[in-house]
């Protein structure tokens, strides 16, 4: 069947067997060059997960992490044996030669009947560089932001049940090559499914990996180099039920895994909330080490007035000890590990970065957490487009006086000018970006 420079996405090209279970392949990529852990992709478990929970015995999905069956070859005569009618692929950063491999053999690929499968590319690269993949594949569906609620609704579309433009959440070239995107629709978290964990055991067995957890999604606060809540739609979400971020975890126990890091934004994000889940996690007796990441001013808070809510002297002071205490709670259920985004050690740094926690502020949360015998690592970025020399010197200072040097993966990194992230127009302002 002739395809042509814009995708035919009608019931004549795409394939779908009524007669059986509509079939879906989610495809992880991965990347050398970004992030040195290895770790599973827990987007498309959570994708997998919403899609068993929404459709049941009428879906069948399968997820292939090319960390673990890196041919790409493979995965094309996988689609071409099993004839799935979906497949969608998570696009990380600096993974894009993996996917252009990839899309060599699938966009080709035909059933015997001339049908084929729906390529879908979601990710954080489709969401901030829409235009440009489509550019390069103009036959393929972007998701743009979260993914569960626009591939659920791709399944209802790859089965006439719904009009493309009508799902949420996707950009596409029409058959006029014209890009269309259609309003993203946030996840309900309170009514979200487990992942799937299709490939938890093995990233976790097979590779020594990293293995997620979930228990909130964004932030609310506004950080100018961060893109996470344009990424999200929004800010802090604490939807998710405590008591099905602990039947994850015993999902996860039961498949021998005893240490998972949470992929959370801000894990502090509701106070109280976290100490429901320490809570939770000490009644259900887990034997399961944890990792989490979250501000300094959820260890200590230095401010009477943040976020729309202000506090006294004296409410201020139980507050910390509230904040303390609900560290020492996390200790007690195997909290290990926390990830800071202190950023800087230089005052007019952290302003420009937006991070509303003094350099004094992130010395005390460092402290509490030195006093519990918790390890604090931290997201550092002493060097940007705008930065001084004197900004510099603070910064090393910094690492000095609280020997994090021994605690950040690069006591040099450079900030990235993230699209969709608040420095981009600082950037722009300053004449500081270049092609």
């Amino acid at each position: 069947m002739f395809f042509s420079t814009y995708a035919r996405r009608d019931s004549d090209y795409l394939f779908h067997d009524g007669a059986r279970p509509t079939g879906v392949l989610l495809v992880s990529t991965f990347s050398n060059k970004h992030g040195g852990a290895i770790s599973e992709s827990l987007g498309p478990e959570a994708i997998a997960g919403h899609l068993i929970g929404t459709f049941g015995t009428t879906i069948a999905i399968d997820h292939i992490d090319l960390q673990l069956d890196q041919s790409a070859r493979a995965i094309a005569a996988k689609v071409a044996r099993d004839r799935p009618s979906l497949v969608g692929i998570s696009v990380k950063i600096g993974a894009l030669d993996q996917l252009r491999n990839l899309m060599r053999l699938l966009l080709p690929l035909r059933y015997d009947e001339g049908t084929g499968p729906l390529l879908v590319l979601g990710g954080v690269v489709p969401t901030f560089a829409t235009a440009a993949l489509l550019e390069e594949f103009p036959q393929v569906i972007m998701v743009v932001r979260e993914g569960e609620n626009a591939t659920a609704a791709l399944v209802d579309y790859v089965r006439g049940e719904r009009s493309l433009a009508s799902v949420p959440g996707i950009a596409f070239r029409n058959e006029s090559g014209e890009l269309v995107a259609t309003p993203a629709q946030r996840l309900k978290l309170a009514q979200r499914f487990l992942p799937a964990r299709l490939t938890s055991e093995r990233v976790h067995k097979e590779l020594g990996g990293m293995v997620w957890a979930e228990a909130s999604r964004g932030c609310d606060f506004n950080c100018t180099f961060c893109s996470i809540r344009d990424l999200h739609g929004g800010g802090f979400d604490g939807g998710i039920s405590p008591e099905s971020v602990i039947a994850d975890l015993i999902e996860l126990d039961r498949r021998g895994i005893r240490a998972v890091s949470f992929t959370d934004d801000d894990f502090g994000g509701d106070p109280e909330r976290t100490a429901k889940i320490a809570r939770l996690i000490k009644e259900a007796r887990l034997n399961i080490r944890f990792s989490i990441s979250t501000r300094a001013d959820h260890i200590w808070r230095e401010r009477l007035s943040i976020k729309g809510e202000r506090l006294d002297d004296a409410e201020l002071v139980d507050r910390n000890r509230r904040l303390r205490q609900i560290m020492v709670e996390l200790a007690e259920a195997g909290l290990e590990r926390v990830f800071i985004g202190m950023e800087s050690g230089s005052p007019t740094q952290l302003r420009r970065y937006g991070k509303q926690v003094s350099v004094e502020g992130n010395y005390k949360a460092l402290e509490i957490l030195h006093e519990l015998g918790i390890d604090a690592v931290a997201g550092y970025i002493p060097i940007d487009p705008a930065m001084s020399l004197t900004e510099l010197q603070e910064n090393i200072a910094f690492l000095r006086r609280t020997g994090m040097y021994r605690k950040i993966t690069n006591p040099l990194s450079v900030l990235r000018v993230q699209a969709g992230s608040p420095y981009l127009k600082l950037a722009r302002q300053r004449g500081l970006l270049e092609e």
